[in-house]
């Protein structure tokens, strides 16, 4: 008999036991199933405004640099425009300066004295007017009467085609992109300003080709100081999209990428865009010059200026790690 209980009691023992361990991996089981729909819960709702928030600010901050970057590019081609008027006042100014037209009004006459009188002091105005304007390189003048003048003695070509415009235009006048040649065989490229130099007294009476020549380095630096990124690049181009003025010179001369220029508006004054360039996305700038066919281009990629974005991206991150952990 005492044998018989003893056999049941452990048999009963090992009955409760495998029911409490079954009880045991339940209430784990359970425990566990709770913890992860608590997760669920918690992360759900704080992941979807996360990321709502994130795209939210992610577009307000595009809109601020967008609008950030299209100031500093007014302030660019402002400065640029400046410039250009100055030249173009410059260019005025010399047409009502009488030492100018009474020496191109001279004869041919190489060796006389009065004319190298006059060519002196001529020079010394030129040069007097320059003085303070250090972005103009040199002031080129090719009389009719066959004396010429460079306030830097560099060799000016001007196209024969461009020579008829002029003199067709009867005074108007032409920008135009080139090189001028200095002693010793260096080029400088420059933007000239390039008119008929008429007689004021008696207009149809064609005295000179004038040409004011900028340097085109002096309007490089003007955006160069304003560049921020690695990636982050201004171009000048013309209105055969052709690049004339960029800080990288192996790109002067050669075409902008057909998908920006694709993209900017003709009537817009200033203005920007996104573009997908080589599968990056970038912000596109643009500001046209006045009463020049010339059109200023920032491009830089958005990632470059939206550094500063990913700080939320973090605190999004912290915000749900102690959620989680809470």
């Amino acid at each position: 008999c005492i044998i018989k209980l003893l056999g049941k009691f452990i048999i009963f023992n090992k009955t409760n036991r495998v029911w409490g361990n079954a009880l045991k991996k339940r209430f784990f089981s359970l425990q566990y199933k709770l913890l992860f729909f608590s997760l669920v819960i918690i992360l759900i709702p704080i992941l979807t405004l996360g990321i709502f928030s994130y795209n939210e600010s992610l577009d307000i901050v595009k809109q601020k640099v967008s609008i950030s970057n299209l100031n500093t590019v007014r302030q660019v081609g402002e400065r640029v425009e400046a410039i250009f008027q100055d030249a173009h006042d410059l260019s005025l100014f010399l047409i009502r300066n009488d030492d100018v037209r009474k020496f191109f009004m001279l004869e041919n006459a190489d060796g006389v004295t009065e004319a190298k009188a006059r060519i002196i002091q001529l020079n010394n105005e030129l040069m007097y007017l320059l003085s303070t304007k250090p972005y103009i390189y040199s002031i080129y003048f090719k009389g009719f009467n066959g004396i010429s003048t460079d306030t830097r003695n560099s060799s000016n070509p001007i196209d024969p085609d461009i020579e008829e415009e002029l003199i067709r235009l009867k005074g108007g006048y032409i920008w135009d992109i080139g090189n001028i040649i200095n002693y010793g065989g260096m080029e400088t490229k420059v933007f000239s300003l390039m008119r008929v130099y008429n007689d004021m007294n008696y207009i149809p009476n064609r005295l000179a080709i004038m040409k004011i020549n900028i340097d085109e380095q002096e309007i490089s630096q003007i955006y160069s100081s304003e560049i921020t990124g690695e990636n982050d690049e201004y171009f000048i181009i013309n209105n055969d999209n052709n690049i004339i003025s960029s800080i990288d010179k192996g790109k002067v001369g050669t075409k902008l990428n057909s998908q920006i220029v694709g993209n900017i508006p003709k009537h817009n004054k200033e203005g920007y865009f996104q573009e997908v360039v080589n599968g990056n996305d970038y912000l596109i700038t643009y500001y046209y010059i006045d009463n020049m066919d010339y059109t200023i281009v920032n491009t830089v990629p958005l990632k470059e200026l939206l550094k500063d974005n990913s700080v939320i991206q973090i605190a999004m991150l912290e915000v749900a790690g102690l959620s989680f952990i809470v």
